[in-house]
């Protein structure tokens, strides 16, 4: 009888032992999904991170490149005033000649009209 008994005690602890190893086998299960979603959550994150910053890259790129596009039309904008300058300098020569020879022209005609009235 005492041994029926010890053999149901002992049995009672194998019980008692294999609920809290299937206890613990969940705890522990509960855990490595929490750092399963945790981890996932990170990568997520820095997924997240460097999205932005590839289209911050993105967008200080454009606007360099809008920038330089200014620069270059302002530049093409001097250059053809430049070149509008010397033009105007050169028609303002040309007419200057042009206005000389009409004057040298015109005083040759009354040299020749004042020639032949003598």
């Amino acid at each position: 009888l005492k041994e029926a008994q010890e053999l149901e005690v002992k049995l009672r602890l194998l019980a008692l032992e294999e609920h809290n190893i299937k206890k613990k086998a969940e705890v522990e299960k509960e855990r490595l999904r929490i750092l399963e979603v945790k981890e996932a959550k990170k990568m997520a994150d820095l997924e997240k991170k460097k999205k932005k910053k590839l289209a911050k890259k993105e967008a200080d790129l454009e606007l360099k490149r809008q920038r330089a596009e200014e620069k270059m039309a302002m530049a093409q904008e001097a250059q053809a005033e430049k070149e509008a300058k010397v033009e105007m300098k050169k028609l303002q020569k040309a007419r200057q000649h042009a206005a000389a020879l009409e004057a040298q022209r015109q005083a040759e005609l009354m040299f020749k009209n004042l020639a032949g009235e003598s």
